[in-house]
């Protein structure tokens, strides 16, 4: 499945540190691959459809499994107050 990062989730991506940025996107990348598995720190949303978070200490990456496009579209990431407003 392919991981695609959206617009605003690829700008925060950008305030965390390297070390922590990539950590964070060879999860999500390791996720993408089998999406519906178990993964460690991973919770579906409430109330959503196909709808899941990560989480990387205190920050969270909220992202959407499209099935039929066959992607994993990140669509917020930041620290977990911000994330879910």
């Amino acid at each position: 499945m392919e991981l695609v990062i959206e617009k605003d989730a690829a700008r925060r991506l950008r305030d965390l540190a390297q070390k922590r940025q990539i950590k964070l996107l060879e999860t999500l990348e390791r996720i993408a691959a089998n999406p519906f598995a178990d993964h460690a720190n991973v919770k579906p949303l409430k109330g959503y459809s196909n709808t899941f978070r990560y989480r990387l200490g205190d920050w969270r990456a909220v992202y959407v499994i499209d099935v039929k496009a066959q992607q994993m579209r990140v669509t917020r990431m930041g620290p977990r107050g911000e994330v879910y407003e």
